[in-house]
């Protein structure tokens, strides 16, 4: 599972210094599992908050005080973020659930740890998004690490210009991989969307269907920075 290190952060949003937009909308139900591809066959969208299980090493709720910055870590080895980017609130409106995370114009950063060091293993990065009236046909990241603008992140997902979901990252070594959607995301909607190795495959769930795929059985570098959301 070891993994060739690279220079970056891990971001939810827009990592620090790039020059593509923001995430630009809602984000909730963040959680995180190492180890363990939670879907293989189908990722049906849950209908209640997602819990911390085996394996997960990061678990946000987006729950707390309207217009709150602090994001509470609920799984069991809990983490703060180093960076809570003007901007990012929590909201009861839109959610989800109880409350989300307002994205627009900012980004939560998270300190490097051997959790987000998934190598040749299984993992699952999931949650709950909405993008806002603002964002289609512009380019912007929703997740990653290591890369200014989505470059040399050992997992990164961005939305295209063409509003489909991209779902990309580099393997020791530096070859590099990416599997994109044929099918759009739309504004103010919300979707469940699930980032997925399960063994060879490297899948993207949006609403419990595949919507883009690759294999490899290769280890994903490993980024010595932070994690952004």
């Amino acid at each position: 599972n070891g993994g060739l290190n690279s220079n970056g952060v891990f971001y939810i949003g827009r990592p620090p210094g790039s020059t593509i937009q923001q995430c630009g909308g809602n984000i909730d139900e963040v959680r995180i599992t190492r180890g363990i591809g939670r879907y293989g066959v189908s990722a049906p969208a849950p209908t209640t908050p997602l819990t911390s299980t085996a394996g997960v090493v990061l678990l946000l709720s987006m729950n707390g005080a309207e217009g709150g910055t602090t994001f509470t870590d609920n799984s069991p080895s809990p983490k703060t973020p180093v960076t809570v980017a003007a901007g990012v609130v929590t909201t009861g409106a839109p959610a989800k659930f109880s409350q989300s995370g307002n994205f627009t114009g900012g980004y939560l950063q998270y300190a490097d740890s051997e959790d987000w060091n998934f190598g040749s293993g299984d993992f699952t990065v999931e949650f709950w998004a909405m993008f806002n009236s603002a964002s289609p046909s512009a380019r912007s990241i929703v997740f990653g690490q290591g890369g200014t603008n989505g470059a040399n992140d050992p997992v990164v997902l961005l939305k295209t210009t063409a509003n489909t979901l991209q779902l990309a990252g580099t393997f020791v070594g530096g070859a590099a991989f990416s599997a994109t959607s044929v099918n759009a995301v739309y504004p103010n909607l919300w979707y469940y969307i699930a980032c997925v190795r399960y063994g060879r495959l490297i899948l993207l769930y949006v609403n419990g269907e595949v919507w883009a795929v690759t294999t490899s059985t290769l280890a994903l570098i490993n980024s010595t920075s932070s994690f952004g959301v």
